[in-house]
């Protein structure tokens, strides 16, 4: 092929761009031809390089910059480095959907997730291309529009940003964007401010479950004296009790949970069970308890709709044969008790999960060891249980100081 006024310089084949690349069949092989002072395709120039997004052209006589480009392409195709400048103009709503099929093999956690995304992301992004999303100024204004927003904590902030950034690396290696804003230095995470476990007193503790509805005071003896949470309580069963030679344990090894906008059962929160020491006055609570309230039959899907059904002994439960789910229980059960007992609703540390804490205070209170307590938990970490109990940690300076003091008296004594 010749250039117009047969300056051959000027002239570029791309033939191996085009056989790599279908965008380019539409050039059939024809090269570009010299006009005036560009080299111009027929059809267009199609740019295979992603970080340049308009028409590219080098003017005559400059065939070593064009056989550096084609170069770079070529390169970058081999490699799989190439970033097809269309791949990035999906919408990030299309995408997202995609994305998501491949995340939390948990139904209930997928649903979750699910949730954050529609209000948090699309809600913002989603008419977006993912080109225009991966900007780091969008990403600022979405920061900037979330810290505006009463209901989303610094906490819930950060949590953000690192589902937005998960998204953006899936992103790059499907090969719709070259890179993730979110992990360079232009973009700052939210900083978390952590949440100390606020354990209750005593006083609470019987307040409350006094003016709890009878049938269901039993889970404030469960939480406290278990360390459930709130599906572990509303799924317990007093067939989950045994009697070994080392003494009374409990099963946990189910929660009453909502997957799908369905009541289920599955098991506890990461799908792990496990075993607490159960003592002799919780053992006589719940024998009489279920003396008053025998525990009732209930029958629900296990792990998801349409799951295999299974039935459990229940003892708390909000009719005959149906089981409460925790949003249910929290408003016509748990938070009028605090109505009824002249006590304020202080949000966040009032919840069941305050039951939880009081448990691992209460235990590490009487020196039950931190990797102990994280078993009883079911926290895969014991680093997490220190981290979120530390605080509730007893002091040792007492101890600290006798045990110095003995040390020296004892050096004292050799010396002597």
């Amino acid at each position: 092929m010749r250039a117009e006024g047969g300056d051959e310089s000027a002239l570029v084949r791309l033939s191996g761009v085009v056989g790599l690349c279908g965008a380019w069949d539409r050039c059939e092989g024809r090269g570009f031809v010299g006009q005036g002072s560009r080299i111009v395709n027929p059809t267009m120039w199609l740019v295979l390089a992603g970080a340049l997004e308009q028409p590219q052209s080098f003017p005559d006589k400059c065939k070593r910059q064009a056989e550096a480009f084609k170069t770079r392409i070529e390169s970058e195709i081999l490699s799989g480095a190439y970033i097809d400048p269309d791949a990035g103009k999906r919408s990030f709503a299309s995408y997202v959907a995609n994305w998501i099929q491949g995340q939390a093999p948990d139904p209930a956690s997928r649903e979750v997730i699910e949730r954050q995304i529609r209000a948090r992301l699309v809600r913002f992004f989603g008419s977006m291309t993912m080109e225009r999303a991966a900007q780091p100024s969008s990403v600022r204004d979405w920061l900037e529009w979330l810290r505006q927003d009463p209901k989303v904590g610094v906490n819930y902030q950060a949590q953000l940003f690192d589902l937005l950034s998960s998204i953006l690396s899936g992103a790059v290696a499907d090969k719709l964007i070259r890179e993730n804003p979110m992990r360079s230095g232009s973009i700052k995470r939210p900083t978390p401010v952590p949440h100390k476990a606020v354990p209750w007193d005593a006083s609470r503790c019987s307040a409350v479950k006094a003016a709890m509805p009878a049938r269901q005071r039993i889970a404030v003896d469960l939480g406290t004296g278990l360390g459930m949470r709130q599906g572990e309580i509303l799924g317990f069963s007093p067939d989950d009790i045994e009697t070994t030679d080392d003494g009374t344990i409990v099963h946990i090894q189910r929660q009453a949970r909502i997957v799908g906008g369905e009541l289920v059962f599955r098991l506890p929160k990461g799908r792990k069970t496990r075993i607490v020491p159960l003592s002799d006055a919780l053992r006589d609570e719940i024998s009489e308890h279920a003396r008053k309230y025998p525990a009732v039959p209930v029958t629900l899907p296990w792990d998801r709709p349409g799951g295999k059904p299974v039935t459990a002994r229940l003892l708390l439960v909000r009719a005959p044969g149906q089981a409460w789910d925790g949003r249910t229980f929290n408003a016509q059960a748990w938070r009028p008790a605090f109505t009824n007992a002249g006590l304020a609703h202080r949000g966040r540390i009032d919840g069941m999960h305050a039951l939880r804490h009081t448990f691992a205070s209460t235990l590490l209170a009487a020196g039950v060891t931190v990797r102990e307590l994280a078993d009883y938990l079911g926290h895969k970490d014991p680093g997490f249980t220190l981290r979120v109990y530390t605080h509730l940690l007893p002091s040792s300076h007492d101890r600290a100081r006798a045990a110095i003091d003995a040390q020296l008296t004892a050096n004292d004594a050799s010396a002597a």
